[in-house]
């Protein structure tokens, strides 16, 4: 019996069990959460990577998922990994000549279009979080603006016209600093000598007789 229509599909996606077998390096391995946090722990290539891609193979096919064109682990024929989301229960399982997906409920009603359902349910941004520490600058802005869902795109083009202006303004003042430098001015002419005390004492003493011979014709 098959449905095509999913319910609860605004509900935050939680994975309330996990089973991975011969998946990449992983022979098998069973989580069960209950709503708790789990740390995966292990020394490198012990299987810790391979576990966070199944379940992103397992939820993102191909086009979502982690990338690997056949992720068997090494001697396998068939491997398989399920993910139980509560409202879904997520089943993939890869053999040497690809793939199949079964998305089922808990009653075991399958639906149509799996993988369309689980990319609604995924939304538009997922991503590998180590790719995401790798994005350069513009991509990761774009990733981070997905993310909380706020345009930010006039706030840059308002921050992009003021270092604009600010560096137009920057570069006027060099060019008239510059210019200001080239700019010589002429010596200043040199002072005068200093008369003689002599000289300067008569020139008093006529100053003194003009203006006593002036007050004596003002009457």
């Amino acid at each position: 019996m098959t449905t095509t229509e999913a319910t609860n599909a605004d509900e935050p996606l939680r994975i309330r069990g996990l089973k991975v077998e011969n998946y990449k390096r992983i022979v098998a391995v069973e989580l069960h959460p209950d709503g708790k946090s789990i740390v995966l722990g292990g020394r490198n290539a012990q299987g810790k990577s391979s576990l966070l891609d199944a379940i992103a193979d397992a939820l993102g096919g191909k086009r979502r998922g982690s990338g690997a064109t056949m992720p068997l682990r090494n001697g396998a024929l068939r491997g398989e990994v399920t993910v139980d989301l509560g409202e879904y229960v997520v089943r993939r399982v890869w053999t040497p000549t690809g793939d199949k997906l079964v998305v089922e409920d808990p009653k075991g009603l399958i639906f149509k279009s799996p993988q369309s359902l689980l990319d609604k349910l995924l939304g538009d941004i997922s991503f590998d979080p180590l790719a995401f520490m790798r994005l350069d600058g513009a991509k990761l802005t774009e990733t981070l603006r997905k993310l909380v869902g706020v345009d930010t795109r006039q706030i840059e083009s308002d921050r992009q016209r003021r270092y604009d202006s600010r560096t137009g303004v920057n570069r006027e003042l060099a060019a008239a600093k510059a210019h200001l430098a080239g700019i010589s001015l002429p010596e200043r002419p040199p002072e005068p000598p200093a008369l003689p005390l002599v000289v300067r004492c008569r020139r008093r003493q006529e100053q003194a007789v003009l203006r006593w011979l002036a007050s004596r014709h003002s009457f």
